[in-house]
């Protein structure tokens, strides 16, 4: 959450970055094309990712207090798979450019453990 908080901030003025530093390796990250082009549909929806990340942990952790039968625990896994999944293939995407952001590994690693 934490590390999620950070790229909010990051985010909110891309011209003077509080954590990411221009020619970083989180600055290469974003300005890869997996990065610009989630940024681009994440914007059509008024969204960022840090943003997407937050709201999921937390549909997460609330989800886990209505669990009573077994398709609640289906679902909540189901979707914490899918987030495990999408946080992987981050991961790999920062491999293949060999440019990794501290706090995107932090927020990924976090979903992989979820």
């Amino acid at each position: 959450m934490l590390a999620s908080a950070a790229l909010v901030i990051d985010y909110q003025n891309p011209s003077e970055p509080a954590f990411c530093a221009a020619q970083s390796a989180c600055d290469t990250v974003r300005q890869s094309e997996v990065g610009k082009r989630i940024q681009e549909q994440l914007q059509s929806l008024g969204m960022r990712l840090p943003d997407v990340a937050r709201i999921l942990f937390l549909l997460l952790l609330a989800g886990t207090f209505l669990i009573r039968r077994w398709l609640h625990l289906a679902i909540i896994s189901a979707a914490a798979g899918v987030g495990a999944a999408f946080a992987a293939y981050l991961i790999y995407v920062q491999a293949s450019i060999d440019a990794f952001c501290a706090y995107c590994m932090v927020v990924d690693a976090g979903m992989l453990s979820a």
